[in-house]
């Protein structure tokens, strides 16, 4: 997930995390041989796949679910996506954000425990069929404490082309561990709005 994240955040070279996440991406990366870095690259198309339903799908959160690496740490267990969608569709009804967009412009939907992206993909989903344009009309705040959550996060709403700022930070006492995750859409999006 490190090399994947760092390959699309690195995109924009201005970025003050820069030169850090460079040097990680290459320690990483020198840990493994040249077959199993070609295969990295075949991993981040499994998103995109995913765009196929016309739907936004938590893809990396169910690999990781079907690897069982949600055990080796903390016995995470991520919220299935049609548990996402449901509490989308609830938290923000189509009267809500048809009139903040109306007053602001976009929708901005907060995450302060986004685990592997699901709910928030499902806020994302339950914008889609009220009509609004995710990629156009929604910002994304999202974080968390485990930075495993913080990368399949942003890795998925990079390849989805969402406007985010994903973080690795507690979201009671508001400390943050590492640099922010601008997606690359970000960077358009905030030009966009100046």
């Amino acid at each position: 997930m490190v090399v994947a994240a760092i390959s699309l955040a690195n995109v924009n070279k201005n970025s003050a995390a820069y030169q850090d996440r460079e040097k990680r991406f290459l320690e990483t990366m020198s840990k493994y041989g040249n077959e199993t870095q070609l295969i990295f690259k075949d991993m981040l198309s499994e998103p995109g796949l995913a765009l196929e339903e016309e739907m936004y799908q938590d893809v990396l959160g169910e690999i990781f679910h079907e690897l069982n690496l949600n055990e080796q740490k903390n016995g995470q267990v991520f919220t299935p996506q049609h548990t996402g969608n449901l509490m989308g569709e609830i938290a923000l009804p189509e009267k809500f954000v048809k009139s903040e967009i109306q007053q602001k412009g976009i929708i901005t939907i907060k995450e302060p425990c986004c685990g592997s992206g699901a709910i928030t993909l499902g806020a994302l989903n339950a914008l889609l069929k009220i009509g609004v344009s995710p990629n156009f009309q929604a910002m994304v705040l999202a974080s968390d404490t485990d930075e495993r959550c913080v990368l399949m996060t942003y890795i998925q709403l990079s390849l989805y082309g969402i406007a985010a700022i994903v973080s690795q930070q507690n979201a009671i006492s508001e400390e943050i561990y590492s640099a922010e995750w601008l997606t690359p859409m970000y960077k358009f999006f905030k030009s966009r709005r100046e």
